[in-house]
């Protein structure tokens, strides 16, 4: 058999000494990180509303701990409350914040 286009090296090449040559064996890249800037919208509750909750923090717990079923039904109800919020409609806010929590 034929090997003329391969070589023989009984053991691997031997890495060069330590502080020569590793400049040149291993060059590194460096990148500028790129930043971009996020738009941020805000929301801002109409003040005759602000205080009214809307129980969303509770309405999650409720998924995990007292059922998908009931979790669910009380996430729409805290959304809705949220919407209502959102809208400046205090009097539509309070009702279904009385459906969605506890009363206070």
């Amino acid at each position: 058999m034929d090997n003329k286009g391969m070589q023989y090296h009984p053991q691997p090449p031997q890495p060069p000494p330590y502080g020569v040559g590793y400049s040149q064996a291993h060059s590194a890249i460096y990148v500028q990180p790129t930043m971009y800037s996020v738009p941020v919208q805000m929301v801002v509750m109409p003040p005759h509303t602000a205080h009214i909750p809307d129980f969303m923090c509770w309405s999650i717990a409720n998924i995990f701990f007292g059922g998908i079923i009931l979790g669910l039904i009380s996430l729409a109800l805290s959304s809705t409350t949220r919407s209502y919020k959102r809208s400046g409609d205090a009097g539509s806010a309070k009702g279904w914040a009385i459906a969605t929590g506890p009363n206070r």
